[in-house]
């Protein structure tokens, strides 16, 4: 257990990541295998993954802008991005299509109605526009920006709801997050706020203050679940506003608290892997399936611990396995450095 004031943002960004990449393979798994109305809770907790983002590349871009010209940065800053998601994605890519490869889905450029990890193309988005959005804090003030950020959102949808675009089902991720386009833009576009709140005006919540904050966005990422409770004329955009408001102020409560995180080191570690974590733990129920330990719907209590106990195995087989990528990809491939590097993330 760590104290929030103890750690380095780095490392509480990995413990949030952790928790939502948890939250993410349970619900996929209750959803895939026990039953199907579990559906909604990994969506609402893929926000998180957003906002993290855009914290985490608002201080990258900060940091390369004091080092060399903004086109410099902009390049530099693509280029490490497509060296950290493609190689990964493509190994994910090939194991599921093996060599039926449609270039659109390889670059992960279908940005309408993805067939294949919609994430993947929704943060590419992303990162396509980042530099862009680090441009417009830097001219406008942070004030400004979360002015322009809000009010460029509202007005895409408004003209898209207008043009009638929602009967498109997955256009622009339409329903991600409910009945908003580009809701995980607004999300990225948010985290560079809580990022330069988090460098220019260090508050300190209450743990009480981060506990309430976080029981609502628990309360709101339920109601916005087809499993939701409340219906009311409007409660579908209404719940999906309040949504988006308290998965930032949850985010930016934890960041900014002295509250103490359980579990540190385990949920840092899921965090700092969360990507290949990601992308294979389907290849985990699957492999899982074939083998007669799972099947749809239809999981006893003693094969559903028999997949609990083999978690573990699973997530350190990928992690090892994306430190691996990793070091081929950086060319600084050393078995002995990549399982010193490895191990030390996970246990020291």
């Amino acid at each position: 257990m760590i104290r929030n004031n103890e750690s380095s943002s780095r490392q509480t960004t990995d413990y949030l990541r952790g928790i939502a990449i948890l939250a993410v393979v349970i619900n996929h798994f209750l959803n895939e295998y026990v039953t199907h109305s579990m559906g909604g809770y990994a969506n609402g907790m893929v926000s998180i993954f957003f906002i993290l983002s855009g914290y985490g590349i608002y201080f990258s871009l900060t940091k390369g802008f004091k080092k060399c010209s903004l086109n410099q940065l902009v390049m530099t800053f693509w280029k490490q991005r497509i060296l950290r998601i493609y190689p990964l994605f493509w190994i994910y890519y090939f194991l599921k299509y093996k060599f039926q490869i449609k270039v659109i889905q390889f670059l992960a450029l279908d940005f309408i109605r993805p067939e294949i990890l919609w994430f993947i193309p929704a943060i590419i988005q992303c990162y396509i526009i980042a530099p862009f959005l680090f441009v417009l804090m830097k001219k406008l003030g942070v004030k400004l920006y979360s002015i322009a950020l809000v009010t460029g959102f509202i007005i895409v949808n408004v003209i898209l709801l207008l043009a009638g675009y929602p009967t498109v089902a997955s256009i622009a991720y339409h329903g991600y997050h409910g009945g908003f386009f580009f809701s995980h833009i607004l999300l990225f576009g948010a985290g560079f706020i809580i990022a330069y709140l988090a460098s220019t005006k260090p508050d300190t919540l209450s743990n009480f203050s981060v506990c309430l904050i976080t029981l609502i966005f628990i309360f709101f990422l339920h109601e916005t679940t087809p499993q939701t409770q409340i219906h009311f004329s409007g409660s579908r955009i209404i719940l999906e506003v309040f949504f988006l408001l308290f998965s930032m102020l949850c985010v930016y409560s934890v960041l900014n608290s002295n509250s103490c995180l359980p579990f540190s080191k385990f949920f840092q570690g899921l965090g700092i892997y969360s990507y290949s974590i990601f992308l294979f733990h389907r290849n985990y129920f699957k492999g899982l399936e074939k083998i007669g330990i799972l099947g749809k719907y239809d999981v006893s209590p003693g094969n559903m611990l028999i997949c609990i106990i083999l978690l573990p195995v699973f997530l350190a087989s990928v992690a090892y396995f994306e430190e691996m990528v990793n070091g081929m990809v950086n060319r600084n491939f050393n078995l002995k450095d990549i399982t010193r590097k490895y191990y030390s993330k996970i246990f020291l």
